[in-house]
This record gives C-alpha cells, structure tokens and sequence, in this order.
C-alpha cells in the first residue's frame, strides 16, 4: 500500500460512512438509508402477507363460530327431554334450521374469500359436507319433509312451523325420533369439520401456524436491520481508525526520506 492508496482509503471511508464534516455525513446518511430501505422493503412483504392471513383467520374463525352453533343447536335437539312441550320442540327445531342456514352462508363466504387453493377447498368441502349431512340421508329427508323442515336449491334449511306443529300433535313419536336423529348426525358433522384433521380445524391450525411464522420472521428482519445498522457504523468507525493509524504509521516511517 502507497500514500496514494491510503489517502483514496480515507477519501472513500468519509464519503460513504461519514466523518466530522459535513459533506461525509451525507454520505454515512445515505448507505445507512440504504440498508434501512431494503429491510422496509422487505418489512412491507411480510406485513402485507400477515394482514392476508389474518383476514383468512378471521374468515374461517367466523365459519368455526357458525359450525360450533350448529354443534351445540344440534346437541339440544338430539337431547330433547321426555317432557318436552310443542313449544320446546318448535324453538329447538328453529334454532338448528339457524344455525344450520348461518353455517352454509359462512361456508359460501369463507369460499370466496380464500386466497390460496387449500383455503377454497376447504371452506368447499366443509359446505358441501353440510349440505349433505341431511341431502344424502333420503330417510331423514322424507322425516324431515314430513315435519315441515326442507332442505332449498343452495342447501339451506326452511322450516314451516305450521307444519310442524300439526306433526307435533298428530306423530310426536316419529317427530321427536326425526328430530333425534338429525341432532345427532348434526352432531357428529360439526365434531369432524372442527377436529384437528377437519376441514374448519385443520385449515385455521394451518393459518394459525403461518400468522406466527410470519410475525417470527418479521421480528427478525426488524432485530436484523437493527444490527446490520448498528454493525455499519461500527465497521465503518473501524475502517477509518485502521486508515488513520496506517496513514500516520507510514508517514513516521517514510517522512524523512522524502
């Protein structure tokens, strides 16, 4: 190394990091906004991809909402007491048509909400399972028709309590054995779609795992910047001693010869 080199050392050192003056300061400012706008950058990746999810959280947490209803509207169904009244009957029956048509819309929702082909099929199946929960039980459809409770075009439940109330009176035995058995396989539907391994369950595990990754990840570029931040002004402070000291070292040495 020559004077020469070293003075162009010291020249770059102050031009990119910054010594008293102040037309280094600018020049330490701008590679400090450098490293600072490529973390940002990165930040506002991370963060857009949490605020997805979270809205994805949010969506399938509400279908989980709904599903949990129709367990527990179909729980006080298949449960009804020896003594129960016409009335007992009819709101326990029109509290599990609810929940149940609530459920199906939330499913529809949560459907066209998705953002990645998992997510869709998911909230899919989930609807569709709930559909056929009654669908593809002909017995139970003909029971239940006969009560005055039919399944729509797009799955959904209408209940005619007028109807029902007249089977209450003429066939209690056979209404309250219809009404059983669809509590209990409304049951049984929402236990699968809840579960861990379930459509619901196992779709908000997953989002609920991403959130978290997400949010390490975005912890860790922000503790990053801070330390690559930090670790340029300290190489940069080092860089410039080590050229000072080599500059003064050579001119002690080499001075007199000149």
């Amino acid at each position: 190394m020559n004077i020469s080199d070293i003075a162009n050392g010291m020249r770059a050192n102050a031009l990119l990091y910054g010594s008293n003056s102040a037309t280094s300061s600018v020049g330490g400012s701008a590679a400090a906004s450098a490293i600072t706008k490529a973390f940002e950058q990165a930040d506002k990746r991370v963060q857009q991809q949490r605020d997805v999810t979270s809205a994805q959280l949010s969506s399938f947490g509400q279908l989980k909402s709904s599903f949990s209803d129709v367990q527990g509207a179909a729980k006080a169904l298949g449960n009804l007491k020896t003594d129960a009244t016409a009335a007992d009957l009819g709101k326990a029956a029109s509290a599990f048509v609810t929940a149940f048509n609530s459920a199906v819309k939330s499913a529809q929702s949560s459907q066209t909400q998705a953002t990645t082909v998992s997510e869709t099929t998911s909230a899919r199946r989930a609807g569709t399972d709930l559909r056929q929960t009654i669908g593809n039980n002909s017995s139970l459809t003909l029971g239940l028709n006969k009560i005055g409770i039919t399944q729509q075009a797009d799955g959904s439940l209408a209940l005619d309590s007028t109807k029902f109330q007249a089977a209450v009176q003429a066939e209690p035995a056979a209404l309250r054995a219809t009404v059983t058995q669809l509590g209990q396989q409304g049951q049984a539907f929402a236990a699968r779609e809840l579960a861990d391994t379930g459509n619901v369950g196992s779709t908000l595990k997953a989002l609920d795992s991403r959130s978290r990754s997400l949010q390490a990840r975005q912890t860790e570029q922000q503790s990053a910047l801070a330390s690559l931040q930090a670790s340029a002004n300290s190489q940069a402070n080092a860089y410039g001693n080590r050229v000072a000291t080599g500059l003064a070292a050579y001119n002690n040495i080499f001075a007199n010869a000149y």
